[in-house]
Parts: structure tokens; C-alpha cells; sequence
């Protein structure tokens, strides 16, 4: 069993390292690498980048709450220079850095995260065919962590840009594998906004 990870493409939220990203896809910005022959099960983490890149694809594309980024808490909307400008947010702002098991105040650990995500992927929901996932850096990050049976603590070793995708397998019964992760082709001339 075969599921590809997509990440939506960049958005002025991912642009600008906002927590809480919930913006849309920034137009003229290149596409993510979008799989052309699937026949599986698509879905999509409920933010509106995820939600745009998934109806790209040709099929009935499910929303699955549970697959959204972790929560940001009072941080989200903010950059990472707003929540490091603030002395008490600059020492939890490096509290949750150093520590997966920390919480933005008001949020979501990346453990707790972490654990949600690998929630999704162990349920029995998964068709023969495969299946897409659209979803946020952090979440596709999330799966990747997950499927190489790594520490939470990873999580903030492994980059994933926007418009990268992933590729995890499963025989029955078995664990998941990362079997691979791209990122996004520079040399993509598809866009958000049609060009003629």
C-alpha cells in the first residue's frame, strides 16, 4: 500500500514563517508536484491551501480534520520574529523548540501532533489503490517522522517546503517506510494563475 504526501504549495503565510498558517495559495506561485495517474482515496487537511492544491486533482477529495497542522495556539497568525519579539514568548518560543513535548500556550505539542497523524495513518481507512494526501509541511513532516519510526524529536531536523511530496509504503500487517521525499522542482512552469 502506497500513499503519497503532498504539501500545498507556498502560501504568503509559509512565505513569511507565520504559526498557524490558514492562508490560501499565493497566486502565480508554482504548484506543487501534483501525482498524475492515482486511483485511490484523496485527502485533504481542512486548511484552504490543502483544500485549493486537492481539487487540482482529478477525484472526489475528502476533508479530514484530523490531518490539519498542529495547533499554534495564542501564536498563531504570528511570525517567528512577532512571538521572539515578546521576552516571556521568546523563552516558551525556545521551551518548544527544545523540547517536542511543549506547547505553544493555548496549543498543540508537536508530540500530541505527531501522535494524531500517526492515528490517521494507522486506522484501517487505507484502499489497496493508494491514496493522496494534501496536507501542511508540518503534517506531511509529521507522516515522514512517523513512517521512518523516529523521534519526536525530529521533527525539527526535517525540512519539508512547500510543494514537496513524500511517498510512504506499508505491506499488510506491517510498518509504514518512507520510501521517498522531493522537493519542489524549481523548473515548474505550472502556476495558480492561468499564463498566456
Amino acid at each position: 500500500m502506497r500513499i503519497t504526501l503532498v504539501a500545498h504549495g507556498l502560501t504568503l503565510g509559509s512565505r513569511r514563517g507565520i504559526f498557524g498558517d490558514h492562508t490560501d495559495l499565493l497566486p502565480g506561485a508554482p504548484l506543487p508536484h501534483l501525482p498524475t495517474h492515482h486511483t485511490g482515496l484523496i485527502l485533504s487537511g481542512p486548511e484552504p491551501a490543502c483544500r485549493r492544491t486537492a481539487e487540482m486533482l482529478q477525484g472526489s477529495v475528502r476533508i479530514d480534520d484530523d490531518l490539519r497542522g498542529p495547533d499554534a495556539g495564542e501564536w498563531s497568525g504570528m511570525s517567528l520574529d512577532e512571538v521572539a519579539a515578546d521576552p516571556a514568548s521568546l523563552q516558551q518560543l525556545r521551551t518548544w523548540i527544545g523540547s517536542p513535548s511543549a506547547a505553544p500556550p493555548g496549543g498543540e505539542s508537536l508530540t500530541g501532533h505527531l501522535d494524531r497523524i500517526s492515528s490517521v495513518l494507522d486506522s484501517d481507512q487505507w484502499p489497496d489503490s493508494g491514496a493522496v494526501i494534501v496536507a501542511s509541511s508540518s503534517t506531511v513532516r509529521a507522516a515522514c517522522v512517523y513512517a521512518m519510526d523516529a523521534p519526536a524529536q525530529s521533527l525539527t531536523r526535517l525540512d519539508v517546503a512547500p510543494g514537496s511530496y513524500a511517498t510512504i509504503t506499508r505491506r499488510p500487517g506491517g510498518p509504514w517506510h518512507l520510501r521517498a521525499i522531493v522537493p519542489p522542482s524549481r523548473s515548474e512552469r505550472h502556476t495558480t494563475e492561468s499564463t498566456e
